[in-house]
């Protein structure tokens, strides 16, 4: 079974954390992390509640004249009108972005939207993890 995972692990001496994001689908794994202070986390949470889905995406990383390529990127479309979505994934290594692992799954609307919801209880406790699981 496929999904997606989000872990943010808060840094009790500053202010940002590690966002943690781990792919698994039916063929690999992967995870990387990337430091976040969770203030994209509510432009994120409402791009998702649109309905129909155009597009929820975010991408974590360095300034693109260091490195062009984000470290995580997430990306959530519609696939079809029966209301199929399609959840892309990009990870690549914190220390080593050429290191880069890529994979897709198809989910629901309905597992969209409980992973919205804990997305928004791990924005206000400022820790722990959310699940989009595949269909």
């Amino acid at each position: 079974m496929s999904r997606l995972t989000l872990r943010y692990r808060p840094d009790p001496d500053d202010e940002v954390g590690e966002l943690w994001c781990h792919l698994e689908t039916e063929h690999f794994s992967g995870s990387a992390f990337f430091w976040s202070n969770l203030a994209e986390l509510p432009d994120l949470i409402e791009q998702m509640g649109q309905y129909p889905l155009k597009e929820a995406a975010y991408e974590w990383g360095y300034d693109p004249t260091e490195c062009p390529r984000p470290v995580m990127a997430l990306q959530i479309l519609q696939k079809n009108a029966a209301g199929l979505l399609v959840t892309k994934v990009e990870l690549a290594d914190l220390n080593d972005p050429t290191l880069r692992l890529t994979g897709h799954f198809c989910t629901e609307y309905g597992m969209l939207e409980r992973f919205r919801s804990d997305l928004g209880a791990m924005l206000y406790r400022r820790s722990g993890e959310a699940v989009l699981p595949g269909v």
